[in-house]
This record gives structure tokens, sequence and C-alpha cells, in this order.
């Protein structure tokens, strides 16, 4: 009954502005919009002020003043610069004193902070796309608008136009900002080698710079031009054609892939081969799988045994490897009856093949593992460092961590110990001084294994920002490189210095101080984030949103598509034929396919379950489907780290967060016998009705 009564009131205040006449409509919205900026509520207040220029049909000076001081305050500079450069061209001389001085007081302000922002966009061909009122368009250099801001979305320039959509139809548009093909496509790409491909009534085909079709817009799925080439397909097969549109290579194959240095894999009848740019079969469709070639050389698998070949096809080793992975600096590791050893481009084994373990070689050695213990090889094969510890760590700036008997160390690239094996655990270095542990007591140590600050905490983070946080007798502070205490040990928690700021808990609240341990966010919140990109997310009395560093709020999705989970690069240990052991989610058995497909089918149960799916709704988003990606690491151990998130909201992205840290351990992934991190990344899309 309640609901019903919330909804008919909802209604009736909708109807009740509906037969407003639009001066007084804009009039209500601008209240709205100024009590919201009253309370630092400052993305309310500029989707207020849209309703007060949408309800006009126009924005004014005020709607501008009130825009531009809440984009300043959210901390997004270049709009800021946007607007108030918008606001000179055309309003300063339409308005009071009061506004005008008022607007152009913040241009001073808001200048040397775009200019910083300004520095970190990434730019192609001398244009950046950039986002406002929920559209798009594109800044010079200069922070200048080039393109109105006005399509539904943009991609960046390449061969001197840039694709666009508006009203769910794709077009490009040039430097100028002018419109040289119709925006009519229901999908379109980016130019190469002159061509573009474009989609209309479920067909694909070709166009030109001027907008003229080339290749007929008759397949059923197409890709780029590479070498003059693209590939097309038609009723289920595949084949190439040339920028006429003639078919260069016929559409015959279950599947193929675009051209490199004139070869392009194919399959066919499950088999694999490699074909020319005429068509003709280069290399025998023969093979299980077949990858490009790096180096000129390219591996094959047969029998489940791998092998190397020319781009004649002549066979440089046999297929008799359990598997391999891709050549670097002209050597490769490869696996045979369960050990790994290096060869060369002829098949010489540099090394044996008797190692259990092997990394990627980092500053010219690479870590083996034998028997148990492991040490170095350099790229002769040569064994420099003994294989005689534990567990060692890839060289980082000329140190690698060892570890022998239970006690960590450091040595250099000749073996000499240059921190003695002789502590519970060290980490790595971070500005110049690494933490180490002894019974059950923390410190610092330098590079050259003098011990600067005594083995005498509880705990301590490493340094960030010149201090790091310390732990002793139940309360954290702050030293400095010096051991000095600047901030006094009387807080529950802390957190590292970010941007000037460290989180800090005390009695079950969260706040920030600076430096100087003064509080500069009131210790008063129920959670908090660490500072990023001059925000940070927080929670009070169940309501969570987005502050900035003078703690102004910055802030106050029903269905939901998991798509398929997406392997990315393997961090330190990358084998180019797919990971050799995927981590393995709880309960999932199989081969590395199998293992896959139920990571994948789990992940999407997992956010069935845990994901809110009201909030898209609750959030007030547009109806539609809106893309969500999240990034994550599984590490050595097992855990879900580095987690990131593109969302149409904020609300969104900590909601992804949150449900990416409810997941099980999982047993991480190995390559060459080691454990290694891999990064995964998630597509889906939520459905908002």
């Amino acid at each position: 009954m309640k609901k019903s009564i919330l909804l008919l009131a909802f209604l009736i205040a909708n109807i009740a502005y509906a037969q407003l006449d639009k001066n007084t409509k804009a009039k209500l919205y601008y209240a709205e919009a100024e009590t919201h900026f009253n309370d630092s509520n400052f993305y309310e207040t500029i989707k207020y002020v849209e309703k007060v220029e949408k309800a006009l049909g126009r924005e004014n000076p005020r709607t501008l003043n009130l825009k531009i001081k809440s984009h300043y305050n959210i901390g997004n500079y270049i709009l800021a610069q946007i607007l108030i450069n918008r606001f000179i061209d055309k309003h300063q001389k339409n308005t009071t004193e009061k506004i005008k001085n008022e607007t152009l007081n913040y241009f001073l302000r808001i200048k040397g902070e775009a200019e910083k922002q300004l520095s970190k966009v990434k730019f192609k061909e001398g244009f950046a796309w950039i986002k406002l009122n929920e559209k798009y368009g594109f800044i010079d250099k200069t922070g200048k608008v080039a393109v109105p801001i006005k399509y539904d979305r943009v991609w960046a320039f390449l061969e001197g136009l840039a694709w666009i959509k508006l009203n769910g139809k794709y077009g490009f548009i040039d430097k100028m900002g002018k419109v040289v093909v119709p925006i009519k496509y229901d999908k379109a790409w980016a130019f190469r080698e002159d061509l573009a491909g474009v989609k209309l009534k479920g067909k694909y085909g070709f166009i030109d710079k001027t907008g003229k079709v080339v290749v007929p817009i008759k397949y059923d799925e197409a890709w780029s031009f590479r070498e003059g080439l693209a590939w097309v397909k038609l009723n289920k097969k595949y084949g190439f054609i040339d920028k006429t549109g003639k078919v260069v290579v016929p559409i015959k194959y279950d599947r193929v892939w675009a051209f490199r240095k004139g070869l392009a894999v194919v399959k066919l009848n499950k088999k694999y081969g490699f074909i020319d740019k005429t068509g003709k079969v280069a290399i025998p469709i023969k093979y299980d799988k077949a990858w490009k070639f790096i180096e000129g050389l390219a591996w094959v698998r047969l029998n489940e045994k791998y092998g190397l070949i020319d781009k004649t096809g002549k066979v440089i080793i046999p297929t008799k490897y359990d598997w391999a992975w891709k050549f670097a600096d002209g050597l490769a590791w490869v696996k045979l009856n369960g050990k790994y050893g290096l060869i060369d481009k002829t098949g010489k084994e540099i090394t044996p093949i008797k190692y259990d373990a092997a990394g990627d070689f980092s500053d010219d050695l690479a870590v083996v593992e034998l028997n148990g213990k492991s040490g170095f090889i350099d790229k002769t094969g040569k064994v420099v460092i003994a294989i005689k510890y534990d567990d060692v760590s890839s060289f980082r700036d000329d140190l690698a961590k060892v570890e022998l008997n239970g006690k960590s160390g450091y040595i250099d690239k000749t073996g000499k110990v240059v921190i003695a094996i002789k502590y519970d655990d060290v980490s790595h270095f971070s500005d110049d001084l690494a933490k180490i542990e002894l019974n059950r007591k923390f410190g610092f140590i330098d590079k050259m294994g003098k011990v600067v600050i005594p083995i005498k905490y509880d705990d301590v983070s490493l340094f960030s920002e010149g201090l790091a946080v310390v732990i002793s007798n139940g309360k954290r502070g702050f030293i400095d490189k010096t051991d000095k205490v600047v901030i006094p040990f009387k807080y529950d928690k802390a957190g590292d210095f970010s941007e000037g700021l460290a989180k800090v808990r005390l009695s079950g609240k969260f706040g920030f101080i600076d430096k100087t341990d003064k509080e500069i966010i009131p210790i008063k919140y129920d959670f908090a984030s660490e500072f990023s990109k001059g925000l940070a997310l927080v929670s009070l009395n169940g309501k969570l949103g987005y502050i900035n560093k003078m703690n102004k709020k910055s802030t106050p999705v029903k269905a939901l598509e998991v798509e398929e989970i997406v392997e990315t690069k393997k961090v330190k240990a990358e084998g180019f034929m797919d990971i050799e052991n995927v981590p393995v989610f709880p309960g999932c058995k199989g081969d590395n396919v199998k293992l896959k497909n139920c990571f994948s089918k789990k992940i999407q149960k997992h956010f069935s379950r845990k994901f809110d799916l009201d909030l898209p709704n609750k959030l007030g988003l547009s109806r539609g489907r809106k893309r969500v990606l999240i990034r994550f690491k599984i590490d050595k151990n097992g855990y879900i780290v580095d987690i990131k998130a593109r969302a149409p909201h904020p609300r969104i992205k900590s909601e992804v967060a949150k449900v990416m840290r409810l997941l099980p351990k999982i047993k991480p992934g190995k390559e060459r016998g080691r454990l290694v991190d891999v990064n995964y990344s998630i597509p889906f899309t939520l459905i908002v009705e």
C-alpha cells in the first residue's frame, strides 16, 4: 500500500510539472539546483541545471555559472574551462556584474589545474574526445573545443577521420567537425588503409573517405583491411577481398585471420594452414592449430605436440614438444615430459630440457628451478647464480630477493649477497627502502644492506610520499625515513598517503589527515577509500557517495548480463598459446578449455546472486543497455587484486568492486612450473528498464 501511495505521489508531481509553463518549470528546477549546490551535491546540481536548460531550450549565464562552479568542485577542470570559454564568448556581456565577476574569478583558479589534466590526456592525431552533459565532442591540445560536444559517442581520429554515433546511427567527421560520411549506418569502425567497414540492415561493406560505397554492403561479417586485403564472411564461410571488392581468396574457409607479412592463418575442416595473398595454399592445411609468424617462424601443433616451421612450410623443429612459448631475442622455452628447456631458432637446445620450472628473462637473466632449488641462467644457458636457493624472485633494479632455510635476503646479478639472508622476510624496495621482519618485529633496510630504521615496530607499511605507517602497541602512526615520528601513535587504522592525504580510523569512524596530522576531512564516516584522481568514496548513515579534498560531496542498475570472460596479458610468465595452467575456480575440473568455460559460468552465477540488480534503476540511469568492463588480477596466492572498472556511474563501480571482493580464493595459474599473476577482463551489460 505504501509503495502504491508513493508511486501515485510521484505521478501527481510529474503531472503537476507537466502542466506548468516553461519559465515556471525552469525556476523550480533552478531552485532545486541551488539547493543541491549549497548542500555540496554537485552532480545533482548539474542534473537540475540541465533540466532548466531543457525547459528553456537554451543555456543562460546563471545556469552556466552554476555548472562551472559544480565542475570545478568535482575536479572536472577541463570541462570547467570549456564552459568558462563559452561564457566569455557568448554571455559575459549579457549578465549582471555579480555573475560575471564570480564566473571570471574561476578562470585563474581553473587554468593551472586544467593544464595539468590536459598534460595527462592521451591525444590521437592532435585531438582527444571529451564528454559533457552525456554528449561527446573533441578538444585540441590547448583544451579548446574543436568538434562540438553533441554526439552520443565518438571514437579517436584515425587517418584524419573519426567515427561518431548520433541517435543510434554511425557516420564520420573530419577534424573541422564536418560530417563527411552521413550518419546513417547501423555500425561502423575506423578507417584503415583509406577504407572503413560499415553495417547497414544486417550486412557489411566498405566505404571510402567521401562516403562512397566501394565494396557492396552484402556480407554477413567483415573486418578492417590489412596489407591490402580484408576478410569477409558469407553464408558461414570466410575469404578475402581487395579494395575494389573483388574476391581474391575464395569464401570457403571455416575461419581466417588477417594477413601478416604476406601470409594468413586459415582453418578448414578443423585443420589449420597458411595462404598467400593470391589465395594459394602456401603451407598445407594439416595442423591441429597454427599461430602467426614471429621473427620469421611460427609454432604449429599436430597430435598434441608442438613444432616450428618457417614461411616456406619447412619444418625447422619437428612436432615433438608438449608445450612451447613465443620467441624473444631468438630464444624460446619448450616443455617435454614435464621438464623445461631453452631452444634457439634452429631447434638447438641452449639448455638441456631438465628444469622443473622456468621464468621469463628479466635483465638478461631467467629463474630456473631444479630438484626443489632455484637459481639463474643467462641467455647462453649458463648457470650464473647457483641453483641452491629455496626460492628466488626476478631481478628488479639489479637486485633479486632470495630465500634459504626459511630466511630472506637480496643478491646482485653476480650472485653476491648484498642484504644478508637472515631476515624472516624482506619486501620489495619502495622509495629506496625495503621492509624487513625479524622475530615478529619490523624495520627498514637500504640497498646497501644497512638497517636505517631499527627492527622494533609491530608492523610497518612501505614508504609512500615520504612517510610510512608503523604500528606500536596496537596503535598506528607515521614515521619519516630518519625514523622520526611525525604523526603520533594514536589511530586504530591508517592507510598510506595518497595525493597528500592519508585515511585514518578512530573509534570506528574514518577521516583524512595531512602530513602535519591536521584533520582535513572529519573522522566521521562509516567507510572511506583512499583518494584517487581527487575523489574518495565514503559512506555515512547508509549513504554512499564521493567527496573531494575539500570535504565537498561530489555524488550524494534491473537485469544483468555477464558476457564471456577474457583472459588478457599474463604477468611475468606469458604463454602466447594460452597460459599453460589456467587459474581454477573452486569446483571446476577438466582441461584448460573446460576450466575457462567453468570459470566464466561461475563468475556469471556469482554476479547474478551478489550484484544489486535494482541499482541501475535506483540511480535513475536512462533506459537501455549499459556496458561495464571489469579488469582484475588473480595473483600468485589466488587472491583477486587490482580490481578496476569502467561503468556509467560511480555507484556501479563501487558495487562491482564489492562483488569481486566476495569471490572465493582461486587456485592460481602456473607457467613453466612457476606460480604467476594472471590478468582478466569481464565485459558485461546492465539492462536498465
